[in-house]
C-alpha cells in the first residue's frame, strides 16, 4: 500500500525534492490507515489469537483488492528522478545510483528509529510496556494509546520499506 500511495502522490514525473517528500509523506498516510486498522483489531485483544490472525489475513486480502480496483493489476514502477538514474563505477563493478539513495534513506530511517527508541521518553515507555504492561498502567500511562502509536509506527516503517521502486510490482 505504501508504494501505491507513493505512486499516487508522486505522479508521472519526479524531482529529487518531490521524491524525498513522498518518501516521508506516503508512510505517514499509510500510518493513518494502519491506525484505523488497529482500532478494528482491538476487539480481538485478549481473545483467541486466531481472531487477530484471521482479521489480519482478511484485511490483507481487502487491501490487495482495493489496490487492484483503484490502480489496476498491471505492473507499475515509481518514476525515478534523473539525478538518481544511471550508474556509478567502482573498479570493475557498476552500482545503480538509486541503490545508494535507497541505502542512505534506509540508514537514516534506522538511525532515526534507534534515536527515537533509545533517547526519548516515548521510546522508554515502549520498551517498558513491552516488558511489563502492568507497570505502565500503574504509572498512569494509557497503554491502549501507546500500543496504537507503536502499531502506527510499525505500519509507517513497512510503508517506507515498500516505497522502493523495485518493490512496486503487482501481478494479476
Amino acid at each position: 500500500l505504501g508504494a501505491y500511495v507513493a505512486l499516487q502522490m508522486l505522479g508521472p514525473t519526479a524531482t529529487p525534492a518531490s521524491f524525498a517528500l513522498v518518501l516521508v509523506a506516503a508512510p505517514l498516510a499509510v500510518a493513518a490507515f494502519g491506525t484505523l486498522l488497529e482500532l478494528c483489531m482491538r476487539r480481538t485483544y485478549g481473545r483467541d489469537p486466531l481472531y487477530g490472525l484471521l482479521l489480519t489475513f482478511g484485511a490483507a486480502l481487502v487491501i490487495e483488492e482495493v489496490i487492484r480496483a483503484f490502480w489496476g493489476s498491471r505492473e507499475r514502477v515509481l518514476p525515478t528522478p534523473e539525478a538518481l538514474q544511471g550508474a556509478v563505477v567502482f573498479g570493475d563493478l557498476l552500482f545503480a545510483r538509486y541503490r545508494f539513495y535507497a541505502a542512505g534513506a534506509a540508514a537514516l530511517a534506522i538511525g532515526a528509529l534507534w534515536l527515537f527508541i533509545e533517547r526519548t521518553s516515548y521510546g522508554a515507555k515502549i520498551k517498558a510496556g513491552s516488558y511489563d504492561s502492568e507497570m505502565i498502567r500503574a504509572l498512569g500511562i494509557n497503554l491502549t494509546r501507546l500500543r496504537l502509536g507503536v502499531f502506527a509506527l510499525g505500519v509507517a516503517l513497512a510503508a517506507l520499506a515498500d516505497d522502493d521502486r523495485e518493490m512496486l510490482r503487482l501481478w494479476a
